[in-house]
């Protein structure tokens, strides 16, 4: 009875510790039993006898290597693939033996590698005893996390999940070619799935399917080729999905419509060359998507037209990427080094990188929405489209040696950095500075700048950051600068790297030449042609004040030299109320001068209103020849 009663509890533990182990990394749990006869005693060091053997025949199995065709370490269970018609032979490996490569969750040199076998992991129980008449089954321990280093696996081990629920697996690097569903059964725990690294060629369907908690799938740096249709089936918790550096040319239609929670997806370098309107139609939850790095040649214009706003889209690095005519709502959008000429962007988009392309039509739907825009290393001539971008926080337009003017009259309140260094400018936008009460950093270097008017110092002299470096200065001008704006307002500027021969001098570290400039050879631009207006109204105005002057003179004159019939009388007039009447008559001078001088001010005004009105006008023109 003893025997059978040591049996029957024997048979109880080892059913309990197969249905299933318990969760996290925990101490090993002992059962302890006792037994009360002479008998009981000698079938307990029988058993004991056994254990040992069994176990150290499991250890011997483990240190082998991977390689060896010991019956023994061979598995007598065999199936059949669906596709290659045979599996590799199983090699079954205790979990309890986990615990002798593992520590914390971290296991290392497991080396199974050899394509002709797969690890199958089984619980077995272990009994080990304490006294004469006491034993104990040693349950094995569970893993939340568990991390293989420095392992191989060429083929996914089976029975993994069964045997431990694992919530996060970190198999990268282990050479891995071979998986299918198989190896994912009872894997309704997982949710974090580390494969990157490997080996893996295709993504048979259904792979995932029984992984239904699965969150974040990582399978970037392998060497996938093919993707079906049904890769990712019902996968309806996805969150992440990372297939960056493979080798992807096509997507299959419908492959990403049942994963409705998907919101970060990652496909860069790959070699990929169409985005069509339909892949991503069923995934309004998408918030950032990585296609950088391909081969694109096209993202048709209603691509994006289901996610209502996302975060994140970078297009960069697509050399065959020759234009961008999409409808979005980004947050950043980044298009960096392609061979973009033009961008037509019908949505809302905030951040915007178009560095390095050869863009020569730029034109937004909500200019507005801008804040940053970086459209430096362009071929860009104009850029009129943008007056209208008045939140604008950031604007890089260096390295545009073709643009030469911007917008006249542009609105910018926001403004905060603005970069145009390498534009050909010859002459600073004093309108945008004057508009731009939040401007801080100031970027005119390497261009054709040769002096500046101290009556426009005034502008200047909220900046930090004067960076005006690179350019063709007056040295009479730039001593002004120095004296006058940069020293006493502390601004921060560049200097020109010495050049011992260079035959000008360094003003405050800046290359600068003593010349009288002649405005003949300036160009006439626009703005040019109204200062120049604006000087011959100066001019007649001052014409008038000097006529005035003339006739006080004039007036003055005849009382210091009066005539000899009136000689008697000019004592009079002493020296003192001469200039008292002479400071008089300045005084009314000065007064109408005044006045002249505010006219002027509100026909400048004026003016300035009505060529706001006509570049509008010119603004609508083109847009409408744009639609």
């Amino acid at each position: 009875m003893a025997k059978l009663g040591l049996a029957m509890v024997a048979i109880f533990v080892v059913n309990s510790l197969l249905l299933g182990v318990m969760v996290g990394a925990q101490e090993p749990e002992f059962m302890e039993v006792t037994g009360e006869t002479e008998n009981s005693k000698d079938d307990a060091a029988d058993s004991k006898e056994n254990s040992i053997s069994e176990n150290s025949q499991a250890v011997g199995e483990n240190s082998q290597d991977s390689s060896s065709n010991s019956p023994e370490a061979v598995s007598s269970f065999e199936y059949f693939y669906d596709e290659d018609d045979y599996l590799p032979a199983l090699k079954e490996f205790d979990v309890g033996l986990l615990e002798d490569n593992c520590q914390q969750g971290e296991c290392h040199d497991f080396q199974y590698d050899n394509p002709a076998e797969v690890v199958y992991f089984e619980k077995k129980p272990a009994i080990r005893f304490t006294s004469d008449t006491t034993y104990v089954f040693k349950r094995p321990q569970s893993y939340e996390v568990l991390k293989f280093l420095n392992s191989k696996f060429a083929n996914f081990p089976l029975n993994l999940f069964y045997s431990l629920k694992i919530e996060e697996l970190d198999m990268r690097n282990c050479s891995i070619q071979n998986m299918s569903w198989e190896n994912f059964l009872m894997a309704n725990s997982l949710s974090i799935l580390l494969l990157s690294n490997n080996k893996l060629r295709d993504i048979k369907p259904s792979t995932f399917k029984l992984a239904e908690n699965l969150a974040f799938l990582f399978l970037d740096g392998n060497k996938i080729e093919r993707l079906h249709r049904d890769s990712f089936q019902d996968m309806k918790k996805l969150f992440m999905l990372d297939l960056h550096d493979n080798q992807l040319s096509t997507l299959p239609k419908g492959i990403f419509d049942s994963l409705g929670a998907l919101q970060e997806l990652n496909l860069a370098g790959n070699r990929l060359g169409f985005i069509n309107n339909e892949l991503f139609l069923n995934n309004p939850r998408l918030r950032s998507l990585h296609l950088d790095g391909n081969r694109l040649q096209q993202l048709e214009e209603y691509s994006l037209q289901a996610q209502k706003q996302m975060d994140f889209l970078d297009l960069s690095h697509n050399p065959n990427l020759q234009s961008l005519v999409a409808n979005m709502n980004v947050d950043h959008l980044w298009v960096r080094n392609c061979s973009i000429s033009r961008v037509n962007i019908y949505g809302k988009v905030h951040h915007v990188d178009l560095e390095r392309n050869h863009i020569l039509e730029l034109y937004f739907s909500r200019p507005d929405a801008l804040k940053t825009l970086r459209l430096s290393d362009n071929s860009l001539q104009q850029i009129s489209s943008l007056s209208q971008a008045t939140n604008l926080e950031y604007f890089d337009v260096s390295n545009n040696p073709h643009l030469k003017t911007l917008p006249e009259y542009w609105e910018t309140d926001s403004l905060q950095t603005l970069d145009l260094s390498n534009t050909s400018l010859s002459n600073i936008p004093i309108a945008i500075l004057s508009a731009s009460e939040r401007l801080k950093s100031l970027n005119v270097s390497h261009n054709r700048l040769t002096h500046l008017d101290p009556d426009q110092f005034r502008y200047f002299e909220k900046l930090q950051h004067f960076h005006l470096h690179g350019n063709n200065w007056n040295c009479y001008s730039l001593q002004l600068m120095m004296d006058m704006l940069i020293r006493p307002w502390k601004i921060g500027y560049t200097m020109d790297a010495y050049d011992p021969e260079y035959p000008g001098e360094y003003i405050g570290g800046i290359k600068c030449m003593y010349r009288i400039e002649d405005p003949q050879e300036e160009e006439n631009t626009e703005e040019e042609k109204y200062a120049q207006i604006a000087s011959k109204e100066n001019l007649a105005l001052n014409t008038l004040a000097a006529r005035l002057s003339q006739d006080a003179q004039e007036f003055t004159d005849d009382i210091i030299m009066p005539s000899e019939e009136t000689q008697g009388d000019s004592a009079q007039f002493t020296l003192s109320e001469v200039d008292t009447l002479r400071n008089e008559f300045k005084a009314i001078i000065g007064i109408y001068e005044q006045k002249f001088k505010f006219m002027l001010q509100k026909m400048d005004d004026l003016d300035r209103r009505l060529r706001v009105f006509e570049q509008y006008n010119k603004n609508l023109q083109q847009i409408t020849i744009t639609v």
